[in-house]
C-alpha cells in the first residue's frame, strides 16, 4: 500500500527537522511526505527547505498564507496523489518508525483509522484519549462535541474513501477545530467504516498548551523526548506509560457511566413514571 503523507506547516521551522528525521524511519517504505507550507515566514524558510532535503521521499510546497489553515491545499495534493492510502502528521510530533505500518494494517480492513492517540503536556503528563469507532456513542461524541479524540498525526485513510465524500479539505468554519471537521465528513458518511487501533504509534506536542514557550523551549523539549525515544528501553518504557494512560482514561470514563447508570436506576425504582434505562450491558457507549 502506498502512502501519501500530509505535513502542514506554517512558523514551527525548527521542529519540523526532528517531525522529518523520525519520519525518515519508518518500517513501511513505501511513502511519499508533502510537507505543505501556508505562508513560511521568511526567518524560518530555510530551516524548512534544509529538513525537506535530508530524504528523496520528502516534497515542499510553498504556498502564501492561507485564510485559515490551508485546507484548500491539502485537497490539491491529495486529488494529485496515486497513493493508495493518506495519513497526516503535524510539524511538532513524533511518530514511532512502525506507525505507517500499523496503519497501512489498520487500512486493509476499513474505509478510516487511527492509532492510540497521546498528548505529552509541557509538564510531562501524558493525556489519554479513550476511543472506540465501531461503537455508536463515540462517534456521536465526535460528531455533537468538541471532545476530539483522534489527534491529527493519528489518524489516515484509503484514498477511494477520500474521494467518496462530497467534500474532502475545504475551508474550516471559524471556532471549528480543523482536525475534527474533516474527521467528521468521513463519519457522516454511512457507507464508510472507521478503526480504532489498540497501538501507541505517535507521540503528540499540542500547540495550545505551549502557547507560551519559545521556539527555543519547544525544540528543546522535542530534542529531549527525541533523545530519550532513540533508545529501544525509552522508546519501550514510553509505550507503557501511554498504555497506561488510555487504560486508566478508559476506567474513569467507564466508572463515569456506571455512577450515571446507577443514579437513573435509583430514579426508577423511587418513580414509577421516570424512564426505565438501558441495561448497563447494552449501553456500550465509550
Amino acid at each position: 500500500m502506498r502512502v501519501l503523507v500530509i505535513i502542514p506547516t506554517h512558523e514551527h521551522g525548527a521542529t519540523i527537522a526532528v517531525t522529518l528525521r523520525w519520519l525518515a524511519l519508518q518500517t513501511h517504505h513505501d511513502f511519499e511526505a508533502v510537507i505543505i507550507g501556508d505562508g513560511i515566514p521568511p526567518d524560518v524558510i530555510a530551516d524548512v527547505r534544509s529538513a525537506v532535503a535530508l530524504d528523496s521521499r520528502f516534497r515542499l510546497i510553498e504556498h502564501p498564507k492561507h485564510a485559515r489553515r490551508g485546507e484548500p491545499y491539502r485537497d490539491d495534493v491529495i486529488r494529485a496523489s496515486n497513493a493508495d492510502a493518506v495519513c497526516y502528521l503535524t510539524d511538532r510530533d513524533i511518530w514511532f518508525p512502525e506507525h505507517l505500518a500499523v496503519m497501512t494494517e489498520l487500512l486493509q480492513h476499513a474505509d478510516y483509522a487511527h492509532s492510540i492517540g497521546v498528548h505529552v503536556l509541557p509538564d510531562g503528563t501524558l493525556r489519554a484519549y479513550a476511543c472506540d469507532l465501531s461503537q455508536a456513542g463515540y462517534r456521536h461524541m465526535l460528531l455533537t462535541t468538541n471532545d476530539n479524540r483522534i489527534p491529527f498525526s493519528c489518524f489516515g485513510h484509503r484514498m477511494t474513501a477520500y474521494k467518496a465524500l462530497s467534500e474532502g479539505w475545504h475551508e474550516t468554519p471559524l471556532h471549528e477545530w480543523t482536525d475534527l471537521y474533516m474527521i467528521r465528513k468521513f463519519l457522516r458518511h454511512t457507507q464508510l467504516a472507521g478503526a480504532s487501533g489498540l497501538t501507541p504509534t505517535a507521540v503528540t506536542f499540542p500547540s495550545p498548551p505551549r502557547k507560551n514557550m519559545s521556539p527555543k523551549a519547544r525544540i528543546e523539549e522535542l530534542e529531549r523526548y527525541s533523545q530519550s525515544l532513540r533508545e529501544p528501553l525509552g522508546q519501550s518504557d514510553f509505550k507503557i506509560k501511554m498504555l497506561q494512560s488510555s487504560l486508566q482514561k478508559q476506567r474513569e470514563e467507564t466508572g463515569a457511566i456506571a455512577a450515571a447508570f446507577a443514579a437513573a436506576s435509583q430514579q426508577f425504582l423511587h418513580n414509577e413514571n421516570a424512564a426505565k434505562p438501558l441495561s448497563f450491558s447494552s449501553l456500550r457507549a465509550y
